[in-house]
Formats: structure tokens, C-alpha cells, sequence
């Protein structure tokens, strides 16, 4: 008899225990913050921004800086009068970032990632 109990009770507290999934597979998080933004991107740019990475010109996740490719013509890889990222490189870093979490969560950058 008692295993009989046992046998139906722990299924059914298992079966209990689980939780349904939330409704989307992606949580609603802040977007990070821009004037914050300047060393996590000079991160990016020194691990990840080089020329045969997303220093590219062809990825998604396009990252200008000091060790790969520049956003003014006139600049050149470390050297000066910038050797490292400018305000602008890491502006335009942030978008590339921000855009790319729109491009993933929305599907494309026009469908309805105002609600960000």
C-alpha cells in the first residue's frame, strides 16, 4: 500500500514542482547606457574589433576603434593624433550594439523595436 502512495505521489509532486515558461523567450532589459558606454567599447574594440573580426566592414556587429577599422578615413589604426577610440568610434560602437540586440529580439530593425 505504501509504495502504491509512493508510486502516485512523487510523479504528481514532480510534475508540480515545474513552472510553465514565460510567455516570450526574451526578457525585457534595459538597453545599456550610452554615456557609460566608452570603456566597455574600448573593450570590444581591443578583443573583438580587429580587421578579421567585427572590424569588418560585412558583420552585423560592426566595431570601430583604435585597433581595427576607423570611422573617419583620415585615422589610422594606433596611431595618432588617435590612438585610441574617439567619442564618435564609441557612439557608433554603442548603435552597432544596441541595433544588433533590436535586429535579434524584433527580427529586423523595423519591426516594432521603438518598444525597446
Amino acid at each position: 500500500m505504501r509504495r502504491r502512495i509512493l508510486f502516485v505521489l512523487l510523479p504528481s509532486l514532480g510534475l508540480l514542482a515545474c513552472s510553465a515558461p514565460e510567455p516570450s523567450p526574451y526578457a525585457a532589459q534595459a538597453l545599456p547606457d550610452e554615456a557609460t558606454f566608452g570603456p566597455v567599447a574600448q573593450m570590444l574594440d581591443v578583443r573583438c574589433g580587429s580587421l578579421g573580426c567585427h572590424g569588418a566592414v560585412g558583420r552585423n556587429l560592426r566595431l570601430y576603434g583604435s585597433a581595427g577599422l576607423r570611422l573617419s578615413p583620415s585615422d589610422r589604426p594606433l596611431a595618432p593624433p588617435h590612438p585610441c577610440n574617439t567619442q564618435d568610434e564609441d557612439a557608433q560602437d554603442y548603435m552597432s550594439v544596441v541595433d544588433l540586440e533590436c535586429i535579434v529580439r524584433c527580427g529586423s530593425l523595423f519591426a516594432g523595436c521603438g518598444e525597446l
